[in-house]
């Protein structure tokens, strides 16, 4: 089950950490993974989803193409904390969801090339 924050709250928690973002690509556009945080209020996406952990992220993004209509490719790229709140002002969201998955492995400690991309 995804951690949920408010905007605000998870970029004053987060600081400059990295995240890992999901991207669907409809036969038109790429768009972030994104879902609504409360279906019994709102209807709308509101909420990016984001993990620690490419691998989670991975199959996270491939079960929402392998259930969705229209989507051609997905990716996920290794993101700043600066650079989500730029995609979260685009797209009109205002909630996180931190996915849960192995948490060290986007730590440098686990990343071959220092990256902290988490390719090790």
């Amino acid at each position: 089950m995804p951690r949920l924050h408010d905007a605000s709250e998870f970029f004053a928690e987060t600081g400059s950490s990295t995240y890992y973002v999901g991207f669907l690509k409809s036969p038109q556009v790429w768009f972030p993974l994104a879902m609504v945080s409360d279906a019994s209020t709102g209807q709308s996406l509101d909420t990016l989803c984001v993990a620690r952990s490419c691998r989670a992220m991975q199959d996270i993004v491939r079960g929402y193409a392998d259930r969705l209509e229209g989507v051609e490719q997905t990716m996920v790229q290794f993101l700043r904390s600066d650079e989500i709140r730029l995609l979260m002002e685009q797209y009109g969201l205002n909630q996180v969801a931190v996915i849960a998955g192995d948490e060290d492995e986007g730590s440098d400690a686990g990343c071959s090339c220092d990256c902290g991309c988490g390719c090790g």
